[in-house]
């Protein structure tokens, strides 16, 4: 018997303790504001005609780029819809191979060299030959 009023007390006092914080006024619970987090969220979106963010280009605005920027010789630069520069139309002029220059074609003869390095060394051990040695 002694054991069920245990219960039933304990039972009760977790009750209390539980329904007594709904009862508290509101004006009493204190709350620090100035740990507050301010978040702003910018969502990018490709053919909003604004370049900006991960996009090369958004529509009609390039940035400012050509294809003469991005290392061709003329043509048109256009934007995909994925906002990546599209270079399909950008042209490159080959020049001609150019004409040598060294007069008779001569190639010198392969020079036989031997060096030889005397000393000791042990293995995991780093070894430095100085150029003037």
């Amino acid at each position: 018997m002694k054991k069920y009023y245990l219960i039933i007390y304990f039972s009760l006092l977790l009750i209390m303790v539980l329904a007594a914080g709904f009862f508290i006024p509101a004006e009493n619970i204190l709350a620090d504001n100035s740990n507050a987090v301010v978040m702003t969220v910018k969502i990018l979106v490709c053919g909003d005609g604004v370049r900006e963010g991960w996009e090369e280009c958004d529509n009609s605005d390039l940035g400012g780029r050509s294809c003469a920027s991005l290392g061709y010789t003329g043509g048109a630069l256009s934007c995909t819809p994925a906002c990546e520069f599209n270079t399909s139309a950008c042209a490159t002029t080959t020049s001609p191979p150019s004409g040598g220059g060294g007069g008779g074609g001569y190639v010198a003869p392969l020079v036989e060299t031997k060096v030889i390095f005397s000393g000791k060394v042990y293995p995991k051990t780093v070894v430095t030959l100085l150029k003037d040695a």
